[in-house]
Protein backbone atom coordinates (compact mmCIF):
# COMPACT_ATOMS: atom_id res chain seq x y z
CA UNK A 1 0.00 0.00 0.00
CA UNK A 2 1.50 3.22 -0.56
CA UNK A 3 1.54 5.73 1.93
CA UNK A 4 2.03 8.56 -1.25
CA UNK A 5 0.61 8.68 -4.82
CA UNK A 6 1.81 11.90 -7.08
CA UNK A 7 -0.92 12.58 -10.00
CA UNK A 8 0.14 14.65 -13.09
CA UNK A 9 -2.61 16.77 -14.60
CA UNK A 10 -0.92 18.37 -17.22
CA UNK A 11 1.78 20.60 -15.66
CA UNK A 12 0.88 20.78 -12.46
CA UNK A 13 1.08 17.72 -9.59
CA UNK A 14 -1.08 17.11 -7.22
CA UNK A 15 0.15 14.85 -3.87
CA UNK A 16 -2.31 12.40 -2.68
CA UNK A 17 -1.93 10.70 0.98
CA UNK A 18 -4.76 8.52 1.64
CA UNK A 19 -6.35 8.71 4.97
CA UNK A 20 -7.02 5.65 6.78
CA UNK A 21 -10.42 4.63 7.81
CA UNK A 22 -11.77 2.62 10.89
CA UNK A 23 -14.32 0.21 9.89
CA UNK A 24 -15.89 -2.35 12.17
CA UNK A 25 -17.30 -5.60 11.03
CA UNK A 26 -19.77 -7.77 12.89
CA UNK A 27 -21.50 -11.07 12.75
CA UNK A 28 -23.91 -11.55 15.56
CA UNK A 29 -21.79 -11.24 18.66
CA UNK A 30 -18.09 -11.66 16.98
CA UNK A 31 -16.80 -8.35 16.11
CA UNK A 32 -13.39 -7.44 14.41
CA UNK A 33 -11.79 -3.99 13.63
CA UNK A 34 -10.08 -3.47 9.68
CA UNK A 35 -8.46 -0.38 8.69
CA UNK A 36 -8.68 0.61 5.60
CA UNK A 37 -7.59 3.53 2.98
CA UNK A 38 -9.63 5.75 1.07
CA UNK A 39 -7.26 4.28 -2.11
CA UNK A 40 -8.25 0.57 -1.04
CA UNK A 41 -11.28 -1.44 -3.65
CA UNK A 42 -14.02 -3.63 -2.35
CA UNK A 43 -11.65 -6.59 -2.99
CA UNK A 44 -9.22 -5.13 -0.45
CA UNK A 45 -11.40 -4.86 1.72
CA UNK A 46 -13.00 -8.03 1.02
CA UNK A 47 -9.60 -9.77 1.55
CA UNK A 48 -9.61 -8.34 4.40
CA UNK A 49 -13.07 -9.58 5.97
CA UNK A 50 -12.73 -13.06 4.50
CA UNK A 51 -9.04 -13.13 6.39
CA UNK A 52 -10.03 -11.42 9.82
CA UNK A 53 -13.42 -14.35 9.86
CA UNK A 54 -11.57 -16.96 8.72
CA UNK A 55 -13.67 -17.56 5.62
CA UNK A 56 -12.31 -19.39 2.74
CA UNK A 57 -10.49 -17.30 -0.10
CA UNK A 58 -11.65 -19.05 -2.94
CA UNK A 59 -14.53 -21.12 -3.17
CA UNK A 60 -17.43 -18.92 -2.12
CA UNK A 61 -19.16 -15.24 -3.99
CA UNK A 62 -19.36 -12.57 -1.92
CA UNK A 63 -20.87 -9.31 -1.91
CA UNK A 64 -21.62 -5.73 -0.89
CA UNK A 65 -24.68 -4.09 -0.36
CA UNK A 66 -26.34 -0.49 0.63
CA UNK A 67 -28.78 -1.49 2.88
CA UNK A 68 -30.04 -5.61 3.74
CA UNK A 69 -28.60 -7.75 1.42
CA UNK A 70 -31.06 -8.44 -1.36
CA UNK A 71 -32.84 -5.87 -0.61
CA UNK A 72 -30.33 -2.88 -0.89
CA UNK A 73 -28.55 -1.87 -3.85
CA UNK A 74 -25.34 -4.01 -4.25
CA UNK A 75 -22.51 -2.17 -4.76
CA UNK A 76 -19.62 -4.99 -6.03
CA UNK A 77 -20.18 -8.49 -6.07
CA UNK A 78 -17.49 -10.98 -6.37
CA UNK A 79 -17.85 -15.02 -7.62
CA UNK A 80 -14.76 -17.86 -7.17
CA UNK A 81 -12.66 -18.20 -10.33
CA UNK A 82 -13.33 -14.77 -11.95
CA UNK A 83 -16.79 -15.91 -12.92
CA UNK A 84 -19.54 -13.71 -12.99
CA UNK A 85 -19.38 -9.78 -12.80
CA UNK A 86 -16.76 -9.39 -10.54
CA UNK A 87 -16.96 -6.10 -9.52
CA UNK A 88 -14.49 -6.07 -6.67
CA UNK A 89 -12.34 -3.52 -8.59
CA UNK A 90 -14.36 -0.42 -7.50
CA UNK A 91 -12.90 1.82 -5.54
CA UNK A 92 -14.71 2.35 -1.88
CA UNK A 93 -17.04 5.13 -1.84
CA UNK A 94 -15.71 8.11 -0.26
CA UNK A 95 -15.21 6.75 3.29
CA UNK A 96 -13.32 9.78 4.19
CA UNK A 97 -16.43 11.93 4.43
CA UNK A 98 -19.03 9.13 6.02
CA UNK A 99 -19.06 9.50 9.89
CA UNK A 100 -21.60 6.53 10.26
CA UNK A 101 -22.20 4.68 6.80
CA UNK A 102 -23.67 1.06 7.42
CA UNK A 103 -22.73 -1.24 4.81
CA UNK A 104 -23.97 -5.19 4.56
CA UNK A 105 -21.27 -7.78 3.47
CA UNK A 106 -23.24 -11.51 2.41
CA UNK A 107 -20.81 -14.31 2.25
CA UNK A 108 -21.63 -17.54 0.42
CA UNK A 109 -24.90 -17.21 -0.75
CA UNK A 110 -25.84 -20.86 0.21
CA UNK A 111 -25.31 -20.22 3.90
CA UNK A 112 -26.17 -16.34 3.73
CA UNK A 113 -23.21 -15.27 6.66
CA UNK A 114 -24.86 -11.46 6.57
CA UNK A 115 -21.91 -9.40 8.32
CA UNK A 116 -22.91 -5.42 8.91
CA UNK A 117 -19.80 -3.29 7.92
CA UNK A 118 -20.08 0.10 9.77
CA UNK A 119 -17.61 2.83 8.88
CA UNK A 120 -16.55 4.57 11.48
CA UNK A 121 -14.26 7.57 10.28
CA UNK A 122 -10.84 8.54 10.29
CA UNK A 123 -8.21 6.86 12.51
Amino acid sequence: MNLLKIFSLGKKEIEVTPTPIAISVKRGKSSRRIIVTTEMTFGDLDLAIRKAFGYDMWDHCAAFFDGPAWRGKCLAEAYPDNRGPNQLNKALPALKRAKSQQLTYLYDYGANRELTVVIRGEV
